[in-house]
């Protein structure tokens, strides 16, 4: 049942066109797929029971929800074979040809043979597709040695190891990229273990383009620096690289595709947020919201950084509007704890925004199930997961809980100081976010001395004077939430 809604839903996604036709085919399929999806039905007795007329799931119920089942899948592979990448399309065609190749050549017949390999090897080399390219090689081998040609057998031999050497290059550059971006899925903050990983597959991947050239390996390389500069606080830097993958794709059309165009975008909107120019960032994430959905939870990104944007701009109203749809979307129940734990900061960092402008209404309407008299106690039960994110998600979770028990809990404000304090000379002291560095020293400070309001406009003049003696090339951290000056005007509204 809940494979079947699945399906649906892609379909519907994908090719509403398509699943309005299915959703209204006056036939038992028809009926069973709206019941399903209007959520009528929620199992297979009340289904039978619906289209039968009784509970008994004989052998026609079970057939009309295996064909319901089938039918959908057909579609789905219609619709994913339409939207595939040019290249895998390549790859698919290709591939086709070498089965009929191998087919012919197990019964020795092979002068249609070599003319398809031909074709297929050419096609398949210009298009990068190395794995395609070595089983062509092998089977030009085959081929001569069914003909009895020793020398040509032995030279296609070496090329069969020649491409089968570049095409597990690709694989392992493929898995370099994906590991590395394992990283960053419940954390935002980069290990130096994890720095000198990248540094480490960055090189061989190097080394392997001066082997054998392939956009695909340069592709790799470039999304695997770009990860490492967004999540290593250089930002700065990732133009080259975005610049440099646009011309890439432009060269190779056959690499473009929905997840990369989608990167790209959220990249640049990254730059225009840490640079301050929040109304090209306000573009871009629009741009990347419109490519993107909650179903290929791809959508989620894009509403993280949306959700950090109205918060620099002081739209609270709207912040509130984006926590209610990511929350109420069926795929954020699927999330792991530590993706909802991230979201729940959002949600407490919003909570504390409009408290400081009284803005109660807004509270009760985005923000109903948060309970102001257990907040802490929920916070800290939700945020558990955070803490390994040390220089990250676990940061912006430290400074809110402060800030809730300075409004809440004021006797703990000194040992809550005291601890921020030392988790500072810990985790922080070789932060690379300098705002978040900085203003979280303060903080602790600030808070040791009891919220005292002359201290609190001194580290206030102090981070503000930090930040401009460094020279500090960015207006926001990725890190900052509401901007660190906007903090310091909520504990102190008078100066």
């Amino acid at each position: 049942m809940e494979q079947i809604k699945e399906l649906g839903n892609i379909i519907q996604q994908q090719k509403p066109e398509v699943f309005k036709e299915l959703a209204q085919a006056d036939s038992k399929k028809g009926m069973l797929l709206r019941a399903i999806m209007e959520g009528l039905v929620r199992s297979d007795n009340e289904a039978s029971m619906l289209i039968y007329g009784k509970i008994d799931q004989g052998k026609k119920y079970q057939m009309l929800k295996r064909n319901l089942k089938e039918n959908l899948i057909e579609h789905i592979n219609h619709v994913t074979q339409k939207n595939q990448a040019f290249h895998l399309q390549v790859e698919s065609e290709c591939k086709e040809k070498l089965r009929l190749v191998a087919s012919l050549l197990t019964n020795n017949v092979f002068h249609n043979a070599e003319k398809i390999l031909n074709q297929v090897f050419k096609k398949a080399e210009q298009h990068h597709i190395y794995d395609v390219v070595a089983e062509a090689a092998a089977l030009y081998r085959q081929v001569f040695s069914i003909k009895g040609y020793p020398d040509q057998a032995e030279v296609w031999d070496k090329k069969v190891n020649h491409h089968q050497t570049i095409s597990q290059n690709h694989i392992q550059a493929k898995g370099f990229h994906q590991i590395i971006k394992s990283y960053f899925v419940h954390r935002c903050s980069l290990l130096q273990s994890q720095e000198e990983k990248a540094k480490e597959a960055k090189q061989k991947i190097k080394d392997w383009i001066k082997f054998s050239y392939s956009p695909f390996l340069a592709l790799y390389n470039n999304q695997i620096s770009m990860l490492e500069l967004i999540h290593g606080n250089r930002v700065s830097d990732l133009t080259s690289y975005i610049t440099s993958t646009e011309q890439l794709v432009a060269k190779n059309p056959f690499l473009e595709n929905n997840v990369l165009s989608f990167n790209l975008l959220l990249n640049k909107a990254i730059i225009s947020i840490c640079k301050g120019r929040l109304n090209k960032a306000e573009e871009e994430i629009n741009a990347s919201l419109e490519t993107s959905d909650y179903k290929s939870f791809l959508k989620f990104e894009a509403q993280a950084l949306n959700f950090s944007l109205k918060l620099k701009q002081h739209n609270y109203k709207e912040a509130g509007k984006i926590i209610q749809e990511v929350t109420s979307t069926y795929e954020f129940g699927l999330f792991h704890k530590e993706a909802k734990a991230a979201w729940y900061v959002k949600k407490v960092y919003l909570f504390l925004a409009l408290k400081s402008i009284n803005d109660n209404k807004s509270i009760e309407t985005y923000l109903s199930d948060i309970s102001p008299s257990t907040l802490l106690l929920d916070l800290d039960q939700n945020c558990k997961k955070l803490s390994r994110d040390k220089m990250g998600y676990h940061v912006q979770y430290l400074i809110i809980r402060l800030l809730l028990n300075w409004q809440n809990i004021a006797d703990e404000n000194y040992y809550n100081g005291k601890n921020l304090q030392l988790y500072y000379y810990r985790n922080l002291k070789e932060i690379r976010e300098l705002r978040v560095k900085y203003f979280f020293k303060n903080l602790a400070s600030i808070a040791v001395n009891e919220f005292n309001k002359e201290d609190i406009l001194e580290r206030k003049i102090e981070f503000t004077q930090k930040i401009a003696d460094i020279n500090y090339v960015y207006t926001y951290d990725l890190n900052e939430l509401i901007p660190f000056e906007t903090i310091f005007n909520i504990l102190d509204p008078q100066n």
